[in-house]
């Protein structure tokens, strides 16, 4: 197995809100004749970005190295194995789009499964991802027929769980700043980011930019910052995008 590095221009990215790169790092493991393979798009979790699969940690495997075990071992027959990069300034991505973030479903399903099916010539293509890559899986399979396939480990559902538990942790420290932008600002401008308030405000404000955006790309909050009272208006944005919700009954 080798690693190659791509990099996409996206014409679903260009000009995004939030001026996020449009040309997009993807990293593939190729196994031995990777024409016909399966593809495998791995989506990955809030706060990091797929390419960091790849990194050395002395504490657990990373892809390519548990790749080449699983093949080893027998338990996998080699997949062409996609890592895209689609970090943005809310902290990461729910791959839906959002007037408040950019296209990102666009990205993946019209453009990045595409272009590697084509190169690889495959159609069995599968998304798989945790936390909120685990969620893009599930929104993804259901909405395209292209996607044979998910896998969701710890997939964002039934949001009164999932997020509800983060707001009072936040609602103090968004309180100081006229609204979600002008925090993001002043996240950006820190030298220490790993502050875990400050993580749990960007996630809020992120979940926020991809479920409750407003047409003109604002970011509303499903809360009130004074009283901390759920906007039920608001709030019922976010529901609809539940998978809970989204499935068949």
């Amino acid at each position: 197995m080798e690693v190659k590095t791509f990099y996409l221009e996206s014409s679903a990215l260009r000009d995004n809100p939030l001026g996020d790169p449009y040309v997009r790092r993807v990293e593939v493991i190729e196994p031995e004749s990777p024409q016909g393979r399966p593809l495998l798009i791995y989506l990955s979790g809030y706060l990091s970005s797929a390419l960091s699969q790849l990194n050395y940690d002395p504490l657990s495997e990373d892809m390519l190295t548990k790749a080449k075990r699983l093949k080893a071992e027998g338990k996998i027959q080699g997949s062409v194995i996609v890592l895209p990069d689609t970090f943005t300034r809310v902290g990461g991505n729910q791959y839906i789009n959002s007037p408040a973030v950019g296209n990102y479903e666009d990205f993946i399903l019209k453009e990045l499964i595409p272009y590697f099916a084509e190169r690889y010539g495959t159609d069995r293509v599968g998304v798989i991802g945790k936390s909120s890559g685990g969620y893009g899986a599930l929104v993804l399979g259901m909405r395209s027929d292209a996607i044979k396939a998910i896998a969701s480990h710890s997939g964002d559902a039934y949001f009164e769980y999932v997020y509800l538990p983060l707001f009072p942790k936040v609602i103090p420290h968004l309180r100081k700043f006229k609204g979600p932008k002008e925090w993001l600002d002043y996240f950006w401008a820190k030298a220490n980011r790993k502050r875990r308030e400050d993580l749990n405000v960007l996630n809020v404000v992120g979940m926020s930019a991809f479920y409750s955006p407003t047409p003109s790309g604002d970011i509303e909050l499903p809360f009130d910052l004074e009283t901390g009272e759920i906007l039920e208006g608001v709030w019922r944005k976010w529901l609809e995008k539940d998978p809970v919700r989204l499935v068949d009954s």
